[in-house]
């Protein structure tokens, strides 16, 4: 599989596990897109950050991604209202939510993916920088989703709920990064 294949992978696995975080911190008015959607989701950015960094042999230091993980929290803020206030309705809330966060995290992830690719540091870019990685990577997140459904119709149906399970894993606060590599890696295995 190719490295383009393999950040798909990754990059719609950890927006899976976002997308459940989300939906589930919206079933808690108001605190739950506030408190439980970004700790969990910004665990989550860190997890799909290493495993990009991963794929381009690159390690980066533990504090220096977690600032990262930070900003980008704190650029989706404005996102994470209005999820806070989409999630009022109950149930579509839900739902609303996580549909919003799957978008964010796979032009996140595409972001990323294109500073490791031009040889950039995503936890050294500027917040103006880090903006245009993103929006560019919304529209990378566009086409590569289309590969990611093709791919993962070639999968058994154990296969694919195989996949399901792990990425439950990724979006779990009390698993160790080791063990979300762990399951990153088995996710790419699978394809």
């Amino acid at each position: 599989m190719n490295r383009t294949m393999q950040a798909n992978v990754i990059i719609h696995s950890h927006s899976a596990a976002s997308a459940m975080v989300a939906g589930t911190a919206a079933m808690v008015p108001i605190f739950g897109p506030i408190v439980g959607d970004m700790v969990g989701i910004t665990a989550i950015t860190v997890s799909m950050c290493n495993s990009l960094a991963h794929l381009f042999d690159r390690h980066l230091e533990a504090e220096a991604l977690w600032r990262f993980a930070a900003v980008v929290a704190g650029w989706v803020f404005g996102w994470t209202m209005l999820k806070t206030v989409i999630g009022l309705a109950p149930g579509a809330g839900s739902v609303a939510s996580a549909a919003i966060t799957l978008s964010l995290q796979e032009a996140t992830g595409w972001g990323i993916y294109s500073v490791f690719e031009r040889g950039g540091d995503p936890t050294k870019l500027s917040k103006p920088d880090l903006k245009a990685a993103i929006a560019a990577g919304k529209l990378r997140a566009q086409t590569e989703k289309a590969n990611y459904e093709r791919a993962i119709a070639q999968l058994t149906p154990d296969e694919r709920d195989e996949v399901e399970q792990l990425q439950k894993k990724l979006a779990d606060r009390s698993v160790s990064e080791a063990d979300k590599r762990a399951a990153t890696d088995r996710i790419v295995a699978i394809f």
